[in-house]
């Protein structure tokens, strides 16, 4: 007993964050292997960074700024 908890639940605990933190490296490896294949992750990147710039564009152009009067 550790805390009033029984071990049980410790071990099953160390058991469950163990498996969770291998099934996050194994994503995150093949996450970021998927994104560098074919420079997926570029594209990705430059396509999200033109929408962003678009819209900052598009938000731009409906707020008068005192200065461009």
């Amino acid at each position: 007993m550790k805390n009033g908890i029984p071990n049980v639940y410790w071990s099953f605990r160390s058991a469950w964050s163990a498996t969770h933190l291998v099934m996050l490296a194994i994503l995150t490896i093949w996450l970021a292997g998927w994104l560098l294949q074919d420079s997926r992750g570029e594209q990705m990147f430059n396509d999200g960074s033109a929408w962003v710039e678009d819209l900052s564009s598009q938000l731009a152009s409906w707020v008068p700024f005192p200065w461009d009067a």
